[in-house]
């Protein structure tokens, strides 16, 4: 018996063989040649797009990417609303698309000495995306990166994602704010990028756009701030002012074995 997740086709020297169901809800297969002749009818199963793998989950508001930063934050498998799906810590081997511009202005916090921004999606080494995220051309607005004169720990990889591992973000546009209350706090923002603090192990990044200001104190560029173990970035666009300490760049912060 055949299964398939869509109809699909084999090629030979001499001929292409072409098999297509009869029809919707049909569990015939035809197999013809490439005169249309038919060759074959077997049984299949055809199986309904996967949504994360077969087909990419949609994400049109801040909840939603909010609900994607929550569940890859915390470091284990995470249930989907709609459509409905249980995602692998990470959101390994998923795939999601962006379907609208977003605004996170809102998502900012200032309270006394204390201020903070967007939290990132990955926010950590341990808890690092690993899934693939299309931007399909649209912009992340007003994305702010905050740290206040009474932060006293340093708070690394800052970014839309924080850390991207086995990861690949495309055709994003970011534009962040930038709120450093004090010039001393500064070097408390580590690895700030407008895409992602940090991209490791073989992430790619292509035909992305940052935009505003991205400043901090060490590894600090337009796109990524530290970039490890063979990272690839493509066609990628800076136009943010940036502003840093050290291992300052445009494209990226700190490089090391890529």
């Amino acid at each position: 018996k055949v299964t398939l997740s869509s109809p699909t086709y084999a090629s030979s020297k001499s001929k292409r063989i072409v098999a297509t169901p009869v029809s919707a809800g049909n569990d015939t297969l035809l197999v013809k040649n490439a005169d249309g002749l038919i060759l074959r009818r077997l049984p299949f199963t055809l199986n309904a797009p996967r949504p994360g793998i077969d087909q990419p989950i949609e994400i049109s508001t801040v909840a939603q990417l909010k609900a994607l930063r929550d569940g890859v934050n915390s470091g284990k498998e995470f249930s989907w609303a709609s459509p409905a799906v249980t995602i692998p810590a990470g959101a390994a081997g998923y795939e999601f698309i962006l379907k609208a511009d977003l605004n996170l202005s809102s998502e900012m916090e200032y309270r006394d000495t204390d201020v903070r921004g967007w939290t990132p999606i990955g926010k950590a080494n341990d808890t690092p995306f690993k899934g693939r995220f299309l931007g399909n051309g649209h912009k992340i607005e007003n994305m702010w990166q905050a740290v206040g004169s009474g932060q006293t720990a340093t708070v690394s990889q800052n970014g839309l994602f924080g850390v991207l591992s086995e990861a690949s973000v495309h055709d994003l546009k970011v534009h962040v704010l930038s709120l450093i209350i004090d010039e001393n706090a500064m070097d408390k923002l580590e690895n700030v990028g407008a895409i992602a603090g940090k991209a490791m192990n073989g992430s790619y990044i292509g035909n992305c756009e940052s935009y505003g200001i991205v400043q901090g104190g060490r590894g600090v560029a337009g796109i990524v701030g530290y970039v490890v173990d063979n990272v690839r970035i493509v066609n990628c666009r800076n136009a943010a002012d940036v502003r840093g300490k050290s291992r300052v760049g445009g494209i990226a912060g700190r490089v090391y074995a890529s």
